[in-house]
């Protein structure tokens, strides 16, 4: 019966530690690290559960599959130079990250390693081919075209970058310009052919832009003035047109007053008239009436003279 249980109490150990065992030999892939083991068995990429890694049967390699942001710039003597011979200052950001697919996973591990964890140390590896697309691609646009077609030349650059970047298990998921500027004349060394062609270029460019300018200066001016010569013009006509309705209307007025004082001196006259006439009329009448009452009296005298005679 002792030997029985003894038996068992080994056989449960035993199994403790095989599990305890198995436990620390487990790898576990996550949704962010996936897993690639080589050795005893052949290669195996494990993206989702785990496996088991023997030590010295089993040699594991974890691939980040998270995006890392990979900053390039250019500038000063090592900035593009586009298609017509002009250098440029630019500035891009790459967002990459492994395919989520089991060949990818493997290439990224075999030619990556642990740099898919770090975004400077994948950019050493990876930051020339991003150079010579953004190189290649400048070199078919134009300073004008390149700054008008930005969408269009991120997204040759990504085109470009992507079968490049699929043999090292890796894809672009964006491109952005985070900077674009003309190269100043200082950072270049005139003695540089591209420099030269690009240089006297430029010169020509600024030389007309400014010969341009001025005329456009010289022609503000003009019409600045004729706008000027205009306002004064028609301000004097509105100041003759005030001037003449004033005088109109002082005219109109005193016309409107002499007529008003000659309907009056009318009237008076008609006044003066009428009372003239009535005054003649009475006058008259007042004679009469004396020249009446004279006869009279005298007819009553001579009447009176034949009463006496008789």
């Amino acid at each position: 019966m002792s030997g029985i249980l003894t038996t068992a109490i080994v056989l449960i150990v035993a199994a403790v530690l095989i599990v305890v065992i198995l436990a620390r030999l487990y790898r576990k892939a996550t949704r962010e690290t996936s897993l690639i083991r080589t050795g005893l068995g052949g290669q195996r990429v494990i993206m989702a559960g785990g496996a088991i890694a023997l030590p010295y049967f089993h040699e594991v390699t974890e691939v980040n599959m998270r995006t890392l942001r990979l900053e390039v710039k250019r500038s000063g003597e090592d900035s593009l130079i586009t298609k017509d011979r002009l250098r440029v200052d630019i500035g891009a950001s790459f967002s990459v990250a492994v395919e989520a697919d089991a060949e990818a996973v493997a290439k990224a591990a075999q030619t990556l390693g642990d740099r898919t964890f770090t975004a400077d140390k994948l950019r050493e590896i990876v930051e020339g081919k991003l150079v010579d697309a953004l190189r290649s691609v400048a070199a078919q646009m134009t300073l004008d075209e390149l700054h008008e077609g930005r969408s269009s030349f991120v997204k040759e650059v990504r085109m470009l970058i992507a079968e490049d970047f699929a043999e090292n298990g890796l894809r672009v998921q964006s491109v952005s310009l985070t900077a674009l500027d003309q190269t100043p004349f200082a950072a270049l060394d005139e003695n540089n052919a591209f420099n030269a062609v690009g240089m006297r270029k430029l010169a020509e460019v600024i030389a007309t832009s400014k010969k341009e300018r001025a005329q456009i200066d010289a022609d503000a001016e003009v019409s600045v003035s004729l706008s000027s010569m205009e306002a004064t013009r028609r301000k004097l006509e509105i100041e003759r047109d005030e001037e003449q309705a004033r005088i109109s209307q002082h005219e109109e007025i005193e016309t409107l007053k002499a007529g008003q004082q000659a309907e009056i001196a009318r009237q008076r006259a008609d006044a003066e008239r009428e009372a003239e006439a009535a005054r003649i009329t009475k006058e008259k009448s007042v004679r009469e009436a004396e020249v009446a009452r004279d006869r009279a009296i005298r007819a009553a005298e001579i009447a009176r003279d034949l009463e006496v005679q008789a």
